[in-house]
């Protein structure tokens, strides 16, 4: 969980990545890995989000799992998950 969240976090730290960016992050030990991609910056409630795709492999499983996660920035300056 921490490559993920590292991995997502250049996506949406500092608001500078462009819309269509991917980072990819792999576990050596347990083979999972994965890739992340802005696939939408919006506003929500006069507040900056990210809209970021994963797309995760789990061991040696054929097709990856895929979910998608709006984070918007608060007033405190961390990005809370919608």
């Amino acid at each position: 969980m921490e490559l993920l969240k590292a991995a997502a976090a250049k996506l949406y730290v500092g608001e500078t990545a462009p819309l269509g960016r991917v980072e990819t992050w792999a576990n050596a030990e347990s083979g999972n890995g994965g890739r992340i991609e802005l696939v939408r910056i919006f506003n929500h409630q006069n507040l900056p989000c990210r809209r970021l795709q994963h797309d995760i492999t789990v061991g040696e499983a054929a097709d990856p799992f895929r979910f998608l996660v709006d984070r918007c920035k608060v007033a405190s300056g961390e990005w809370k998950l919608l």
